[in-house]
C-alpha cells in the first residue's frame, strides 16, 4: 500500500498544498489538499514534479568539465575541494568583489537555501549579488527607490470594489501579488466579481484573465506610458484625485500635473491605441472608486521605457489614494515576519544605486541589495583587473536568463572559476566547470518563509521530506557551509522578507564552520523568532492558519511622502514624448506565460513537450493572411539584434502588428536548431547594450521591434 504525505509546491509563490502518494520510493499520485489554504487548489506544474522525482530530466551525480568541453562524473567532496581551492586563490589575489552569485527561480522558494546563500556571500564580504529578479520586474524596486512607498499596501481583491491588473494574467502565470493571491488566482477573482468588483485589464493581448475584465484596455505593445499619462491627465483635469491623501502623503503632483499635460485623452489615445472614451471610463472608474487597487506584471517591466511605466501606474495608485487607510483591515499582517503595528505612513524614496558599492565596469549600483543582471556578462568580460572571475549558478539558468545572444555563454567561458548548484543540467550547467546536484522538493525540509506576506490570512506550513534524496546529491544550505567549512567562515543566518526581499532586522543564527547545520534546526529558530512553536506548526500537517486581526493606525505627520514625479521622471516622460518609431520593423513582438513552465523550468518536461511541440509564434489572422501565412507557416523573426525561426499559430485574441511568443525557449545557437523545432529563443532578439533603462539596466524584452520573413512550410510543426 502507497503512503501518503501531506506538503506544498514550491514550483511558484503559490506554495498550494499538496498531498502526494508515494509507494516503493517512487511517486504514484499528486491532488491538491482540501485542507490546505489553497482548499484543494494545485496547477499542472505540481503534477508535473511527479516526472521530476521519477526520473525525467534529474540529475544525481556532480559532474565536472574536462579541457575538452565534455563532462565527467566526479566525485563529491572532491569538487567541493577543488571548487575552495580556487576561491581562495581567487580572493587572495583579486579580493571579495571578483566573486558573485546568480540565484533564480528554482532557488528563490527554498528558505534555507536562500538565508544560507546570503550568510555565505556576506561573509566572505562580496556584495555582488544577482538575481532573476532584476529579469522581468525589476521596475518595480526602481519605483520604491524614487518614489517610496505607502507601508499599509493596497487592498485585497477580497476587498477592493475596482481592480485594475496591468501586464499580468495571474490565471496562467499565478503572479497578481499582493492583489491576487496566488492559489486558485481564478477562484478568488470570480469570488470577487461575485460581491462586485469591477475588474479594469490593461493588456495588449486578450489573455485568460482579460476574458473576465469588465473593461479590457487592448493598447500598443510598449506604449504604456502613453496611456497611464492620459488617465493621470484626465484625473487631474477632472478634479477626480484623492485630494486628502495627496494633501497628506504626496508631493510633487504640480510637476506632475506639469509633466502629463501634453498627454491629452486624444495625444495618449493616438500614441497607445485605447480609444478616448475608454480611457475617460477607466480614469472615472478607478478613481472615484470607493477601494481601488492596482498592480502591474511583467508585461510593462519587460517592454521599454519600464521604469517610466511602472512609476506612472504607481502615480495612478498614489494620486487616487489607492491604498489600504486607517480602520482598513490588513487580512494577513504576517507570521513569520509579524507586524503587530501597520501604520499610515510613507516609506521614503532612498535611491540606494547612487552610493557606494558600484560595479567597476558598468557604474551599476545596488537595487534592494542586488545589482542589475544585465550587466552581469559585461562585469565579467570586462577587461579590468577587479572584473568578476568566480560566479555560483544557484537554482538559475543566467545563461538564457540574461537575454542577448551568446553574451552570459560567451561570460562563463571567462571565468576562472564557474559553478552550477540545482537539480537540471542547464544550459548554464553545460557552460560551468562544476555541476552539484540538488535534491528536489520532497527530499528536504522547507517552510513558507519566502511567501509568508503573499497568502490571504496569517498562515505558516512546514514540510519534511518524505523521499531519500539520491546520495550523491547536496542540499542546497549544505553547499554552501561546505565552503564556509574549508574557509573556517560563520555563517550569520539573518532572515528576510517575501521574495525578493532584501533581509529583514532582528538577531542572526550564527553557523560554526565546525558544526554542519540541520535545515530542521534553522526552520525552528525561524518559528522561535517569530513567537510561534514550531512543534505546533509540525500539528498541522495542512498548515496552521493564525486568528490575527491587525488593521491600518493613523499616524502622526513623519514628513515623508510619496515623490509622484521626481526630476528624473519628468525628463523620461518628456523623452518618451519626443520618441519615433521606425517603419523598417512593423511588428512589436510581446513574451507570453504558458502555465506548464516558469520561466525556463518544465520547459524540456514530456507534459509541456506533448502541449507545446514547438515555441509557437501567435499572430492576429488578418495579419497571417496579409503575409500570405497559413496555421504552422515558418517565418524568420527578425529584430536589429538578431533573428529566431518559429511557426505561426493564429490569436484573434491579439492586436494587428502585434507577434506574440514564450521566452526563454529554443537553443542559444541558430546553426544548431536551423528550422526551430526545439523553439525559438526569444533572447536572441534582444540587445543588453542597447534600449536598457538608465538605473537598473533593463533590457527591452517585450514590444520588440520585429520584421518577419515567410519561410513556408518548413516542418510538420504539430509532430513532437
Amino acid at each position: 500500500m502507497g503512503e501518503k504525505h501531506k506538503t506544498f509546491c514550491r514550483n511558484c509563490s503559490g506554495f498550494c498544498g499538496l498531498v502526494v502518494e508515494t509507494e516503493g520510493g517512487q511517486i504514484t499520485s499528486i491532488r491538491g489538499d482540501m485542507e490546505h489554504i489553497s482548499a484543494g487548489y494545485m496547477c499542472i506544474k505540481g503534477t508535473m514534479t511527479m516526472d521530476w522525482h521519477n526520473g525525467e530530466d534529474r540529475q544525481t551525480h556532480p559532474r565536472k568539465r574536462l579541457a575538452d568541453g565534455t563532462f565527467q562524473r566526479a566525485d563529491r567532496d572532491t569538487c567541493l575541494d577543488e571548487i575552495h581551492e580556487k576561491l581562495t586563490r581567487i580572493l587572495e589575489k583579486h579580493g571579495p568583489k571578483a566573486v558573485g552569485i546568480f540565484y533564480g527561480t528554482g532557488s528563490k522558494t527554498n528558505a534555507i537555501g536562500v538565508m544560507t546563500m546570503r550568510a555565505w556571500i556576506r561573509a566572505i564580504g562580496s556584495p555582488n549579488l544577482f538575481s532573476s529578479s532584476t529579469v522581468d520586474q525589476s521596475a518595480k524596486w526602481v519605483v520604491t527607490g524614487r518614489m517610496g512607498s505607502f507601508m499599509p499596501g493596497r487592498h485585497l481583491s477580497l476587498d477592493a470594489d475596482v481592480t485594475m491588473l496591468v501586464g499580468c494574467n495571474p490565471l496562467v502565470s499565478h503572479n497578481g501579488i499582493p492583489v491576487l493571491p496566488a492559489n486558485n488566482p481564478r477562484g478568488a477573482l470570480l469570488n470577487a466579481k461575485r460581491r462586485g468588483m469591477k475588474l479594469i485589464v490593461v493588456d495588449p493581448r486578450r489573455t485568460e484573465t482579460a476574458r473576465y475584465a469588465d473593461i479590457h484596455l487592448q493598447l500598443k505593445p510598449g506604449e504604456d506610458p502613453a496611456l497611464f499619462a492620459g488617465l493621470l491627465h484626465i484625473i487631474l483635469r477632472e478634479g477626480w484625485q484623492d485630494a486628502a491623501f495627496c494633501s497628506r502623503f504626496v508631493t510633487s503632483l504640480d510637476r506632475l500635473r506639469r509633466a502629463v499635460a501634453p498627454f491629452t485623452p486624444e495625444v495618449a489615445s493616438a500614441r497607445c491605441g485605447v480609444p478616448v472614451e475608454l480611457m475617460f471610463e477607466t480614469a472615472e472608474m478607478f478613481a472615484t472608486a470607493t477601494r481601488p487597487t492596482a498592480v502591474s506584471g511583467t508585461g510593462p517591466d519587460m517592454s521599454s521605457h519600464s521604469n517610466l511605466s511602472e512609476h506612472l501606474i504607481e502615480d495612478l495608485s498614489a494620486v487616487c489614494g489607492a491604498y489600504r487607510r486607517a480602520g482598513d483591515k490588513v487580512r494577513n499582517p504576517g507570521v513569520l515576519f509579524p507586524r503587530d503595528r501597520i501604520l499610515e505612513r510613507v516609506l521614503p524614496p532612498d535611491r540606494t544605486w547612487e552610493r557606494e558599492p558600484k560595479l567597476p565596469v558598468s557604474g551599476a549600483g545596488l537595487i534592494m541589495g542586488e545589482f542589475p543582471c544585465a550587466v552581469l556578462p559585461r562585469e565579467i568580460m570586462g577587461g579590468r583587473d577587479d572584473r568578476i572571475r568566480a560566479l555560483i549558478a544557484f537554482g538559475s539558468n543566467p545563461v538564457t536568463a540574461i537575454s542577448g545572444g551568446h553574451s552570459m555563454a560567451d561570460a562563463m567561458e571567462r571565468l576562472e572559476l564557474s559553478v552550477t548548484v540545482g537539480p537540471r543540467f542547464s544550459e548554464t550547467a553545460r557552460h560551468s566547470q562544476y555541476f552539484m546536484p540538488t535534491p528536489l522538493l520532497y527530499e528536504r525540509h522547507d517552510i513558507t518563509y519566502q511567501v509568508d506576506n503573499f497568502f490571504s490570512k496569517p498562515f505558516v506550513q512546514v514540510t519534511k521530506p518524505f523521499m531519500k534524496a539520491p546520495p550523491d546529491t547536496i542540499q542546497d544550505h549544505e553547499f554552501f557551509w561546505e565552503l564556509a567549512h574549508r574557509s573556517g567562515l560563520s555563517l550569520k543566518i539573518t532572515p528576510g522578507g517575501s521574495i525578493g526581499a532584501m533581509p529583514g532586522p532582528g538577531a542572526a543564527l550564527e553557523i560554526s564552520p565546525l558544526r554542519k547545520p540541520k535545515a530542521e534546526d534553522i526552520i525552528a529558530w525561524l518559528c522561535e523568532r517569530a513567537g510561534i512553536s514550531y512543534d505546533e506548526v509540525l500539528e498541522h500537517p495542512s498548515g496552521l492558519t493564525l486568528d490575527r486581526d491587525t488593521f491600518v493606525e493613523e499616524a502622526d505627520d513623519a514628513g515623508t511622502r510619496l515623490d509622484v514625479c521626481p526630476p528624473d521622471l519628468a525628463d523620461e516622460l518628456e523623452t518618451y514624448r519626443l520618441q519615433s518609431n521606425s517603419n523598417e520593423f512593423p511588428y512589436r513582438l510581446t513574451v507570453r506565460r504558458m502555465i506548464e513552465t516558469l520561466n525556463s523550468s518544465f520547459r524540456d518536461a514530456s507534459i509541456t513537450r506533448r502541449r507545446h511541440p514547438v515555441n509557437y509564434a501567435f499572430m492576429h489572422p488578418d495579419d497571417m493572411q496579409a503575409e500570405g501565412l497559413i496555421q504552422d507557416s515558418g517565418i524568420e523573426i527578425l529584430s536589429e539584434e538578431g533573428c529566431v525561426v518559429a511557426y505561426v499559430r493564429a490569436d484573434p485574441g491579439l492586436r494587428r502588428g502585434q507577434l506574440s511568443i514564450s521566452h526563454q525557449w529554443g537553443r542559444l545557437d541558430q546553426s544548431q536548431d536551423p528550422t526551430g523545432n526545439d523553439g525559438a529563443f526569444t533572447g536572441r532578439l534582444v540587445s543588453i547594450r542597447d534600449h536598457c533603462e538608465t538605473i537598473n539596466f533593463m533590457p527591452r524584452q517585450s514590444g520588440v521591434p520585429v520584421k518577419l520573413i515567410s519561410l513556408g512550410r518548413l516542418r510538420n510543426a504539430n509532430s513532437v
